[in-house]
């Protein structure tokens, strides 16, 4: 797993805001898939490396971030924050495995 691209969005969104450092991350994993469709196209396999590699590098990010944005609401429930998050983060890989 990637532990240091969480690390330096959460320098980033200590002083841009969870928010926009957030919408920066889901910008750039665009980013990320379109340049791996065009490197389908282009039957690029460096692109395509490329693309994934920028898509992976923002999904931690996507998936540490937004426990920033829902703190607020879960003050005295951390554990089930977290535990709600990942579940739902990880219930969009599930129809890929059958």
């Amino acid at each position: 797993p990637n532990i240091f691209s969480p690390l330096f969005a959460g320098v980033i969104a200590q002083k841009y805001g969870a928010n926009n450092t957030l919408v920066a991350s889901i910008a750039f994993a665009c980013i990320g898939h379109l340049l791996f469709i065009i490197g389908i196209f282009n039957y690029s396999y460096d692109e395509m490396l490329t693309g994934r590699s920028i898509v992976g590098i923002n999904y931690e990010v996507i998936d540490s971030l937004p426990i920033l944005i829902a703190a607020p609401l879960f003050k005295k429930d951390w554990a089930t924050l977290v535990g709600l998050l990942n579940g739902f983060l990880r219930l969009g890989s599930v129809p890929i495995s059958y």
